[in-house]
């Protein structure tokens, strides 16, 4: 909101992307209610966390972790 309202008062503001998803709620609070009433649409991006929900990020851990010293078990 504090980049939203100044750049309105210079120019209309006709969309606001953004990341949402499970991890960045924070956009629904206010942005999502100051769009709505401003008639911005809003683009959400990232919906699956950068793909930390798809399950991307345990695969890697799970790759990595025999080849890891300090992560392995004495």
């Amino acid at each position: 909101m504090e980049q939203i309202e100044p750049a309105q008062a210079v120019y209309p503001v006709t969309s606001v992307p953004s990341e949402l998803s499970l991890w960045t709620r924070e956009w629904t609070v206010d942005v999502l209610p100051y769009c709505r009433e401003q008639g911005i649409a809003f683009l959400p991006n990232s919906p699956l966390g950068k793909g930390f929900l798809t399950g991307r990020f345990a695969t890697f851990v799970r790759r990595a972790h025999p080849s890891a010293p300090r992560l392995r078990s004495t």
